[in-house]
Parts: C-alpha cells; structure tokens; sequence
C-alpha cells in the first residue's frame, strides 16, 4: 500500500456507506439522549449535533439554561393550621429557596374543598370553610418563573363556632 487513504465513492476518505450511515445514526441518537436529557432537567455536556449543525450554529441547544422548575420556588414549611368561625388561619415557613428570583405569592389550599386563600407572607386567613367539617391544608410558592411544589399538609382542624370567640366562660360572681 502506498500510505494514501482509499477514497470511497461517497466522497470521504476511508468511509464506506455503511460507516457513514452508522455515523448519522450515532448523531440521531445522540441528538435523542440531548433531547430526553434537557426534558428532564439533565445537565451534560455534550453538543446536540440535530440542534444546530454544531460549531457555531444558531440552533435551540446553543446557549442552554437551566430548566424552569430549578428555578421555582421549593415548597414552604412547617405549615400549621389553626380554626376559627367558617375560617381558618394557615400559617407556615417561607421555601428554602426562591430559585433565584423573590417569592411573589403564597396559595394556600383546603383539602377537602380546594378552598383557595393567597397572600404575600404568612399567615394567609381561608374564609369559606364549612363549621364541624375536618379541612387540612396546602401551600405553594410562586415567583416570576412559576408556581413551585406543594407543601406537605397541614396538620387537620375543624372550624366552628366557638373557636371564634373567647374561649373563656364568665366568671359567676
């Protein structure tokens, strides 16, 4: 052999058809890992060939972020209830993080019912609760990017009528 690589009838040196065809079938795959990696919130670094020809190219992977639900809110904690008339008082513990960007809105949620009550900070008061019925509690934070996770429940309570007022009976005299 005189050290020249033979030139294939596709044009390059050296690659037959079929290691070209085993060559875009490795960039398709990849492009499929690329894809599934970046729904789910995977970091890699590996470049998305199908996404912009590579290099230098304009195509949707150059310049990837990271994906919007890191950037939301984590839920808040320690939520309390506490029971009033037809209401109740929903207290909690901001997220341990704002991804980034400051809480804008608190929801906060009854179960059973999905009663919606919302607020800038904690307590946040549900109105709307039917006295004698069991209502636990939810609460999400939302900032500029979305609406993160819900918290876990509250503990349960039941509204009536004599949480409202004192609870003290008058002293006989």
């Amino acid at each position: 052999m005189d050290g020249k690589l033979k030139r294939s009838p596709f044009g390059e040196p050296g690659l037959s058809k079929r290691q070209k065809t085993k060559d875009k079938e490795s960039r398709i795959f990849l492009h499929m890992i690329c894809l599934f990696a970046f729904c789910f919130g995977l970091f890699i670094s590996a470049q998305c060939w199908a996404f912009g020809g590579g290099g230098a190219g304009g195509g949707a992977a150059s310049g990837v972020s990271a994906p919007p639900f890191l950037l939301m809110p984590s839920p808040p904690r320690n939520v309390t209830a506490t029971a009033g008339n037809g209401m109740a008082t929903v207290s909690f513990d901001p997220p341990k993080t704002d991804g980034g960007s400051p809480v804008t809105e608190f929801t906060v949620t009854s179960h059973p019912g999905r009663i919606k009550a919302r607020g800038t900070k904690s307590p946040i008061a549900v109105n709307g609760l039917s006295n004698g019925k069991k209502y636990s509690f939810t609460v999400t934070a939302s900032n500029s990017v979305g609406t993160g996770p819900t918290s876990e429940p509250s503990n349960c309570v039941t509204p009536g009528e004599q949480q409202a007022g004192s609870q003290s009976s008058p002293n006989p005299k």
